[in-house]
């Protein structure tokens, strides 16, 4: 089960002060955010043959896809101390399993991309072969990703497919990034190994601040603020 990353007080100051907006381009949290923890998607900005093309995929395994999402994962401060998982899959580890969203098994929690949009209600919603409500087509800095496509070894269930990555054959599996139904399976022929493509990465679970302890940060940020304001008032006198 994935470990929840609880905001600290620092960060709850900080969605608090970029609730609706962020420092890194186009990248959003969920506004309003969500009343229980969630989950972001996205899609690297860059592409990669190493999952697919050899001799780098005869030793490639799902820990190098975790790294290159994890490399890649959105730098807003507010998702510091975040595990980023690749939601792919290679011959010995499912995409679902290593996403810890296996439908019945792992907890399941609302995803979001890197818009704030909606992308699934939970596990069975991301893996049940049906559209998703939003694409994962916005890398982690919340832009349109400039690619078509990305890997992922994987069926629509989140299983292996005939063609994972790592598994050194002629073409992998790979997704549709603009598509909300063959996001994760293509319905095209899949694209030569040598060709260069991203990841979609998945963060571990979000805890959101509770509303007591919301209220007094900003409490306290008012406090703060009449503080400072009284001590530059009295430099001037």
């Amino acid at each position: 089960m994935p470990a929840f990353r609880r905001f600290s007080p620092i960060t709850a100051i900080a969605c608090a002060v970029f609730s609706s907006t962020s420092l890194f381009a186009d990248f959003k949290l969920p506004d309003p955010l969500p009343s229980t923890p969630y989950r972001i998607a996205f899609v690297t900005s860059e592409g990669t043959t190493a999952p697919t093309a050899p001799p780098a995929a005869q030793s490639f395994t799902i820990a190098d896809a975790n790294q290159w999402v994890t490399n890649h994962r959105p730098a807003d401060p507010r998702l510091a101390g975040l595990t980023w998982t690749a939601i792919a899959s290679t011959p010995l580890v499912n995409a679902k399993t290593n996403t810890s969203t296996r439908p019945g098994i792992d907890d399941t929690y609302p995803i979001y991309n890197t818009r704030g949009e909606l992308i699934a209600t939970g596990n069975a919603d991301l893996w049940a072969n049906t559209p998703l409500t939003k694409p994962i087509v916005y890398d982690e800095l919340g832009n349109t990703s400039s690619f078509a496509a990305a890997w992922t070894g994987s069926n629509d269930d989140g299983t292996a497919s005939s063609s994972p990555l790592g598994a050194n054959p002629a073409r992998a599996t790979y997704g549709n990034i603009t598509s909300i139904s063959y996001w994760a399976n293509s319905t095209m022929t899949a694209p030569p190994n040598s060709n260069s493509y991203p990841l979609y990465g998945l963060s571990s679970p979000i805890d959101v601040p509770e509303p007591a302890t919301a209220s007094l940060l900003v409490t306290g940020l008012l406090g703060l603020g009449g503080v400072l304001s009284w001590r530059w008032r009295g430099a001037k006198v």
